[in-house]
């Protein structure tokens, strides 16, 4: 049995929803217009997500897969993921890209891959490998992420929305309704605070959903939630903090953190920790 790839893409990479655009583009998958030709995503990055990431260095995604992908027409392609191989045909059937030309890359794949031993709630002993495959927490924040691992999915994520648009599109003057390049990152302090003021909807949150007699628990974190309205920048105040372009800094009040009393605050002494994600900005070419 096959399966297509840009479902996963949009079900489970992409974070849902589009937003209409700017001069008439559909705005890259999971955002909403920041400003000029920046678009961020709605909320961050979830295990689902960070799963399919996984799952795509397993079966074909790579740096070498990166280089080959860049070359593709840009629409009228078809991605079929068989029960071994990855293939990815032009129009005419033929293949373009075959997994079992590229060897996948377990280096990589070990350290994209987080540790499922790491703590997430001290309270329960609950596990990040628990946290990370268990399917009540899948819309949850993926966490324990280091700065190298987030800005590698952003790179996954670019190539599997140009892939995206190549599938979508039938023919050149399909392809004009998405933009010509989009470049997945993380985002800037600057961005974040710009988003902050103009759309966000905060979504205040107890310290944790549990708490010992020491006050360790894991974030109270809101799930990916689709049916909240479109233009909202979701954040997750005192509770929450977000990777920065910027290495080694972070955004957000964490939960578990005292002497924090803004909820814009970044601290530069940022380490992965069980109360830290990410999310993407993307810029878009016409």
């Amino acid at each position: 049995m096959s399966r297509l790839l840009p479902l996963a893409c949009v079900v489970l990479l992409l974070i849902t929803g589009n937003a209409a655009a700017q001069k008439e583009k559909i705005a890259p998958p999971g955002t909403i217009h920041l400003k000029d030709n920046i678009y961020i995503d709605k909320v961050p990055v979830s295990n689902n997500a960070y799963k399919e990431f996984l799952y795509s260095i397993q079966r074909f995604w790579s740096q070498k897969t990166h280089e080959s992908l860049n070359v593709l027409p840009n629409y009228g392609l078809r991605f079929i993921e068989g029960d071994i191989n990855v293939h990815v045909t032009d129009r005419t059937g033929a293949d373009v890209i075959d997994s079992a030309n590229l060897q996948p890359d377990d280096a990589l794949y070990q350290q994209m891959k987080i540790a499922g031993n790491l703590i997430i709630d001290l309270a329960t002993n609950l596990t990040m490998d628990y946290y990370g495959k268990a399917i009540q927490y899948g819309n949850n924040p993926v966490v324990y992420i280091t700065h190298e691992q987030a800005a590698m999915f952003c790179k996954w994520r670019s190539d599997m929305v140009m892939l995206q648009y190549a599938i979508s599109a039938n023919s050149q003057n399909q392809r004009k309704r998405y933009y010509s390049k989009v470049t997945y990152r993380l985002m800037t302090e600057d961005e974040w605070k710009y988003a902050y003021n103009q759309n966000a909807e905060l979504l205040l949150s107890d310290f944790g959903i549990r708490t010992d007699p020491n006050q360790k628990s894991f974030a109270n974190y809101v799930p990916v939630d689709s049916r909240r309205k479109e233009s909202a920048f979701n954040i997750y105040a005192n509770n929450f903090a977000e990777l920065l372009l910027e290495k080694k800094s972070m955004i957000g009040v964490l939960w578990n953190n005292n002497t924090q009393d803004s909820k814009n605050i970044v601290t530069k002494s940022y380490a992965p920790a069980s109360n830290i994600g990410f999310r993407c900005v993307c810029e878009a070419e016409q």
